[in-house]
């Protein structure tokens, strides 16, 4: 049973030995796949689109209330986007009702 270790010891040597052989032989297109790999990363990083940050005005309590066109919520007219005459609470109201009036015509 001892010599089962051995072998098994002798197997994994070898395949380390091997593994740095081929690495030494090859590390020059090891280093080419590692640069294109780090380029490829900042060319990822700096392409991401960046979130955009919605500053929020303070409310006052005399600003008066209306309806957003899309979901029926009533909020502080200042707190929501106007498009010409209507009022939505968010921008993502605002887009789902061009996307649905996109798809309806």
């Amino acid at each position: 049973m001892d010599w089962i270790y051995w072998i098994i010891l002798t197997f994994f040597v070898l395949v380390l030995v091997a593994g740095g052989i081929v690495a030494y032989r090859f590390r020059q297109y090891i280093q080419t796949g590692w640069f294109m790999l780090k380029a490829y990363r900042q060319f990822k990083q700096k392409t991401k689109p960046e979130k955009k940050s919605i500053e929020t005005k303070p409310v006052s309590d005399n600003s008066p209330l209306v309806k957003c066109a899309k979901c029926q919520k009533w909020f502080s007219q200042e707190q929501g986007v106007k498009l010409k005459t209507s009022y939505f609470c968010s921008h993502n109201c605002l887009e789902e009702s061009f996307t649905a009036r996109r798809q309806n015509q």
